[in-house]
């Protein structure tokens, strides 16, 4: 995950390159902005609904569900590369799964282009092909990248396969700004 940028060690912070981590509240997105933190090769951004208390990031505050202060928090930045960890976990509803995991990356998108980020990493999960239990198994491991969603009928299952497919997806494929 440290290569998701290339940078020099030791180069001035205002040269660093940007990642922007959604979601340091949690688990996951915590670990990650602490190892990037650590390798220091790159500028570390954390934004969440809470404040990030993370040693070396910088906390921004925003709330994708809703975008409440979304724009606040990246106006006038810099961003290089996102990793989109936040979403609306497991035990959501269905309204609440795609206002956040789908519109949430959508509003994330739309904020970030106009600020020349070129690099947009996105947190899938098994689940987006509708499999993850032992009632609704993959059907074929390898799991090919192109597999379709199996139709498992939980809200988040939907909302992280949603994310991936027309017309968020070109979006993330074909915008001139994220292309190499």
């Amino acid at each position: 995950m440290l290569d998701l940028v290339h940078a020099e060690s030791g180069s001035p912070s205002t040269k660093r390159p940007t990642v922007l981590i959604t979601g340091t509240t949690g688990w996951l997105g915590k670990l990650l902005a602490e190892a990037l933190v650590a390798d220091g090769s790159v500028r570390v951004l954390g934004i969440a609904r809470r404040p990030t208390d993370i040693e070396g990031v910088e906390s921004l505050q925003a709330d994708l569900s809703t975008g409440a202060g979304l724009e606040d928090a990246l106006s006038g930045r810099r961003i290089d590369t996102c990793v989109h960890l936040a979403g609306a976990a497991g035990w959501a509803t269905l309204p609440q799964a795609l206002e956040v995991n789908v519109n949430g990356t959508r509003r994330l998108l739309d904020a970030l282009l106009p600020l020349g980020c070129r690099r947009f990493v996105i947190a899938s999960s098994i689940a987006a092909i509708g499999t993850g239990t032992p009632s609704h198994p993959p059907p074929r491991f390898p799991i090919p990248d192109e597999e379709a969603y199996q139709g498992y009928p939980w809200p988040y299952a939907l909302s992280k396969a949603q994310v991936q497919q027309p017309p968020l997806a070109p979006q993330l494929r074909s915008h001139r700004s994220l292309r190499r």
